[in-house]
């Protein structure tokens, strides 16, 4: 029901609410909008994107798992990916993930969901991959720790509710 929803009804959401602005505005500055958001939005979601790739090596380097910050990637992924969909709607979600003072609400709602997703069973972290040790030099490995021992090398988070998941 989700995906109907979001393949087909969004996007008649957007073009009729297109179709209104091109009438109040213009079909030209209609379109200029719709490039000037996908090229900001492109932009603002690389910069993000950069900084908090640099958050999440920081995170590696001293041997934390970078769970919030991935989270945070995630939103700018989804930032990255809605702004660049022609639309006002899109646009809005999509500023709303990459603006930090609304991209912090946004997280911890997140990070609610899915601990209640896990702890009521509809959401299941897998594990896989094996633990990873420091590398020659003494720079731990990638998801590995300075100390070694067992890390998340890869997760999957598939949810078994209503038949909705990831995977």
């Amino acid at each position: 029901m989700y995906l109907i929803v979001l393949f087909i009804g969004l996007p008649l959401l957007e073009f009729n609410l297109l179709m209104a602005v091109a009438e109040n505005i213009g079909g030209l500055p209609t379109f200029g909008l719709i490039v000037l958001t996908g090229v900001a939005g492109a932009s603002l979601a690389r910069s993000q994107g950069v900084a908090i790739w640099a958050k999440i090596q920081a995170e590696m380097a001293s041997g934390r798992e970078p769970t919030a910050s991935m989270l945070e990637g995630v939103l700018i992924l989804v930032a990255g990916l809605v702004l660049l969909t022609p639309g006002f709607l899109t646009d809005i979600v999509g500023l709303l993930c990459l603006a930090p003072v609304t991209r912090r609400p946004l997280l911890a709602w997140l990070r609610r969901r899915l601990k209640a997703g896990m702890s009521s069973g509809r959401v299941h972290v897998r594990m896989g991959g094996m633990p990873t040790g420091p590398r020659p030099g003494g720079r731990a490995s990638m998801g590995g720790r300075p100390g070694g021992g067992p890390t998340i090398k890869d997760a999957d988070v598939i949810d078994d509710g209503a038949g909705h998941s990831n995977d």
